[in-house]
């Protein structure tokens, strides 16, 4: 139907994004290559599931009918399909939240740190840890420092070294 659909091929600024995230029933990522996608980082912070690309991974972040639906890369029929089931299961109430919320949950910093934290008794005190990060991520520095902080308060050296 008209006006169900809007298709922007431009940059969208943050404060746009947010509006458009909760204006929308499903987030669509249908790419033919891809590593990863702040979108789709973006859609599970705001609860809407995804119809993604079964590539790079997407598979790791959609689990298939329950955050979204993956597809084959370039299967404009299964596309297709699963806009329909997304539809179908919105005008039967579906609720995709909880599942999402539960995938959310497993990619917080908070879990992440929980998880580095378990190899803490591994580590040597005397460890020294240099994490490298693309000149394009530095403004990630100050959270990633302190991050080393928290979970290595034992480790006598901390670096963060930016690379182009």
């Amino acid at each position: 139907q008209q006006g169900r659909l809007t298709l922007l091929d431009h940059y969208i600024d943050d404060d746009a994004a947010g509006q458009l995230f909760a204006d929308c029933h499903c987030v669509m990522l249908p790419y033919k290559k891809a590593t990863n996608s702040g979108v789709l980082a973006h859609a599970i912070h705001m609860n809407k599931p995804a119809i993604a690309s079964n590539t790079g991974a997407f598979p790791f972040c959609i689990k298939h009918g329950a955050t979204g639906f993956l597809v084959p890369p370039d299967d404009v029929a299964e596309l297709t399909n699963a806009i329909q089931q997304v539809q179908q299961m919105h005008c039967n109430a579906h609720d995709f939240a909880p599942a999402i919320e539960s995938m959310a949950a497993s990619m917080s910093w908070d879990t992440f740190a929980d998880k580095v934290a378990e190899f803490i008794p591994v580590f040597n005190p005397s460890l020294d840890i240099t994490v490298l990060i693309s000149s394009d991520h530095q403004n990630l520095m100050p959270t990633l420092n302190q991050l080393t902080h928290w979970i290595f308060p034992e480790v006598n050296m901390r670096r963060v070294v930016c690379f182009d």
